[in-house]
């Protein structure tokens, strides 16, 4: 999605985000009334303030919808300076603001670094709402393994997994180490705690000898970026069958 900052007709700050005109004007428009669906089921302190929807010209003066967001002051969770203590008390805020809502039907789908924003350098915001879907299964026993396997639609498990990765991640920078490097665009196979999943065009991140992120996209800063499209990459296959020479 492309952003801009500026003010709404009251005057107040906004950002206007707007999905890529190469899906069409009209899946484009249908992508930004489906954010403003979720998010205005989700009206949570936890999560970025919603405040409609509007048309505007587009670059060659065609109409296109804006999602109308209210700015949060505040950087992505992965550029904070925090203490470990710090890390552990904003993941569990994190962990609140996801379990309630799950329990309303939303599943975010993206909870990566650049999504959770620290207003204020403390409390935590969720945006980043362009992968989240509503899942009213989700209330109940969740959606079956076989169809969440298969369909590749991120489920309320996904996102626990994200947050996991996410500890992963910060611990790992707390811990003194920053070097994270980054591998993108593979073919990727993986349990996840329950499944084995295969997911296309993935990346998999490490910091030293811990994989910190395995998933769609790591949004975190990287110190290099493999792109290794193309190839399979089994994160945690341990080689029972070797030959020693």
């Amino acid at each position: 999605m492309s952003i801009e900052f500026g003010l709404d007709r009251a005057g107040r700050p906004i950002v206007r985000k707007y999905v890529g005109l190469a899906l069409g004007t009209h899946i484009a428009d249908a992508l930004v009334r489906k954010q403003a669906e979720i998010l205005e089921s989700a009206r949570h302190p936890g999560v970025v303030e919603f405040r409609g929807i509007e048309p505007n010209p587009g670059p060659h003066g065609e109409p296109r919808l804006a999602l109308l967001i209210a700015p949060v002051d505040g950087l992505p969770i992965n550029k904070a300076v925090l203490t470990t203590g710090e890390i552990a008390g904003a993941l569990a805020a994190v962990a609140s603001i996801v379990a309630d809502l799950h329990a309303q039907g939303i599943i975010h789908g993206a909870l990566v670094a650049d999504h959770i924003l620290l207003e204020g350098g403390q409390r935590p915001k969720l945006c980043g709402f362009g992968s989240a879907r509503l899942d009213r299964q989700s209330r109940s026993a969740g959606p079956s393994p076989i169809a969440s396997a298969t369909a590749n639609l991120a489920t309320a498990h996904d996102d626990v997994f994200a947050l996991a990765m996410l500890g992963h991640e910060l611990s790992a920078r707390a811990g003194g180490s920053s070097k994270v490097t980054c591998l993108s665009g593979a073919s990727i196979v993986a349990f996840d705690g329950r499944l084995h999943r295969w997911l296309d065009r993935g990346d998999l991140a490490y910091c030293d000898d811990r994989i910190v992120h395995v998933g769609r996209h790591y949004g975190g800063e990287v110190s290099e970026r493999i792109d290794v499209s193309g190839r399979i990459l089994i994160p945690g296959l341990i080689s029972a069958h070797a030959h020693m020479s």
